[in-house]
């Protein structure tokens, strides 16, 4: 592949999808389009990217994306973020508020999401029928989200779970061999979506109580970062919460976030907040109402 011609595609993904790819990432690229581009017979770097530009459907800048979108992850990744995650919805529910929303912004084939859930029984137990908790998971990759959303792993997949979580949260599918089911309740508790962060606007306006964009701004120039987080703050709850990769920084990049501890940022509870809809109003509950609440 010609520089040229590197360049060219990188600007149509970044266009498409905010991901940067820098110079020394071609050989990448080559590597995960050139199946693609043999299953329609091209010949040429170029011919694949003709056929991108004109592309009305949309449908093979989708192909080119799942090709180029990364979705390693594994259950409970970098717990401390999930940890906090968990933490300040249990903060909320102690003072009273009973309708809370999540929304793990890149979930790829839905590890995240669902170890939040998991978390969630494990904190709450049986509980968790007081409480309207939703979670919301949205990833770029159309092919990675029809993964996420049958709930299904391998061995492999599940095989750095305890045991004890495994029995609860997941069933053997019958006649496949070492094929595990999320348990309904766990997946019943998250909701996939197709999104891509770069859109002009979100389809939905939260507020969300806590936000997880976890590994995914590193793979963003700085521009689209400071973009996409002015609008998480939009649609995040006051004084709700912001997390990223461990290993990701966004601290001068926003306007009300404020650092809380590494990977965590929290919006202040006076900055002016999207107005919360009437059903998210709190109400007071006892330990004892909690505990005796089914």
């Amino acid at each position: 592949m010609q520089d040229l011609t590197f360049q060219q595609f990188s600007d149509l993904i970044h266009k498409k999808s905010g991901i940067f790819l820098a110079p020394e990432k071609k050989s990448l690229l080559v590597g995960r389009i050139r199946a693609r581009m043999q299953s329609l017979n091209l010949q040429s770097f170029e011919s694949y990217l003709s056929i991108l530009r004109n592309d009305p459907s949309g449908n093979e800048t989708i192909h080119l994306i799942n090709s180029i979108a990364t979705h390693h992850t594994f259950f409970f990744r970098e717990k401390a973020g999930l940890q906090a995650a968990i933490d300040e919805i249990a903060r909320r529910i102690q003072q009273g508020q009973y309708r809370l929303r999540i929304w793990c912004a890149a979930s790829s084939s839905g590890e995240e999401p669902y170890s939040l859930a998991m978390m969630l029984f494990e904190r709450f137990g049986e509980r968790m029928s007081c409480f309207d908790i939703k979670i919301l998971a949205t990833d770029i990759s159309s092919k990675i989200l029809n993964v996420a959303s049958k709930g299904r792993y391998n061995s492999n997949r599940i095989g750095t779970l305890p045991g004890d979580l495994k029995e609860r949260y997941f069933e053997p599918v019958p006649h496949t061999p070492d094929e595990w089911q999320m348990k309904s309740r766990v997946k019943d508790l998250v909701s996939f979506r197709y999104l891509n962060l770069c859109s002009p606007r979100f389809p939905f306006q939260g507020p969300f109580d806590v936000i997880l964009c976890r590994n995914v701004v590193i793979y963003f120039d700085t521009a689209t970062i400071h973009d996409l987080i002015g609008r998480f703050e939009k649609v995040l709850n006051n004084d709700g919460l912001c997390i990223i990769g461990a290993t990701e920084t966004i601290r001068e990049m926003t306007r009300e976030l404020r650092f809380e501890q590494p990977a965590v940022f929290r919006k202040p509870s006076k900055s002016t907040a999207h107005p919360s809809p009437s059903s998210n109003k709190t109400q007071n509950l006892t330990d004892k109402e909690l505990t005796q609440c089914r």
